[in-house]
């Protein structure tokens, strides 16, 4: 699936989307030829047409570009969707009538997460400000990743981050179970309220569905939890699990918060370990704890002091978020 050069060409069914978005970059950075519908057309379509895909705003086979109709390369065209698609897509019903295999976003992403040392960041929110956090500070310090995250982030002007780098952070999305299609390494879960109840029925089901998440954790891999989410998330036997928060117990705790100007000040102990006045350029405990889960994340993966700190004060943040 992600061979890309046994690959014709991939078909994007909701190019636009932001997480479509960044795996079609991936595919135009690998070589292979990308096109694709969304409904509308949007900065983030008019982007990806510049960056060479070929996007259609009409949900009809005749917009399928002539090299996606060819019954001849069926077996070396990818196709994927978005489950906002709805099922009565022209476009959609035209590649299942002519038995086209048809993958879902994060089936893909599934197949990218086995291929590297994935850093899956889940929670009901927090996944974006965490994702693109720990892709910087990775990025910043010089460790690098590869990053594909669900939103633009600022320092980047990107959702999609490429480097030679073993590490891939990914966004664990929990609608539709898709996070249980990844395999990470290192996975962390920032909170867990309820959500996508549509989906899962019960509060008890999401958070079951959680669970199910962790236990896709690689052998010899970590977990690092909210202390908010900790009792109400199952722990596979045999995981190594920390706990990020402000409480003595935390194994990444958070000390001394202050407010300082448009920035806070706070420090993160880690066993016999602290690192003080940290700097970070965004309001809020919520932004903290964050900040804290990026910085733990890092850790594991080798970053130092010097690199975090660097990197926390000159993270600008997510497209959207936080302008004025």
């Amino acid at each position: 699936m992600t061979d890309t050069g046994k690959l014709a060409g991939v078909y994007f069914i909701g190019i636009g989307g932001i997480g479509m978005s960044a795996l079609a970059r991936y595919f135009v950075s690998k070589g292979v030829i990308v096109a694709g519908y969304d409904r509308t057309e949007s900065s983030l379509t008019r982007e990806l047409e510049k960056e060479g895909c070929s996007v259609s705003y009409l949900d009809d086979e005749s917009a399928i570009p002539p090299l996606f109709k060819n019954s001849g390369l069926k077996d070396k065209i990818l196709v994927v969707y978005t489950p906002a698609i709805p099922p009565e897509s022209a476009i959609l019903n035209f590649f299942r009538k002519e038995g086209y295999v048809i993958n879902k976003r994060s089936e893909v992403l599934g197949a990218i997460s086995r291929t590297t040392s994935t850093i899956a960041v889940a929670g009901t929110h927090g996944k974006t400000s965490v994702s693109t956090l720990t892709a910087h500070i990775l990025t910043h310090s010089g460790r690098g990743c590869s990053a594909f995250l669900g939103g633009i982030s600022k320092n980047y002007n990107s959702n999609l981050i490429l480097s030679d780098s073993e590490y891939t952070v990914i966004e664990a999305d929990e609608y539709d179970r898709s996070f249980h299609r990844l395999s990470p390494l290192f996975a962390v879960i920032t909170s867990a309220d309820a959500d996508h109840l549509d989906i899962y029925g019960t509060y008890e089901s999401m958070l079951e569905g959680y669970s199910g998440f962790c236990s896709k954790i690689r052998s010899g891999g970590k977990l690092l939890l909210n202390e908010k989410v900790t009792g109400k998330i199952t722990v596979p036997e045999g995981l190594q699990a920390f706990v990020y928060g402000f409480s003595e117990s935390c194994d990444f705790r958070i000390v001394n918060p202050e407010r300082s100007g448009e920035s806070y000040r706070f420090g993160i102990q880690a066993g016999q370990r602290t690192m003080k006045n940290l700097v970070y350029p965004f309001p809020g405990i919520m932004n903290i704890e964050n900040a804290c889960a990026a910085s733990a994340l890092c850790m594991m993966c080798g970053v130092d002091e010097d690199g975090i700190r660097s990197a926390l004060a000159t993270f600008a943040g997510v497209r959207r978020r936080f302008d004025v």
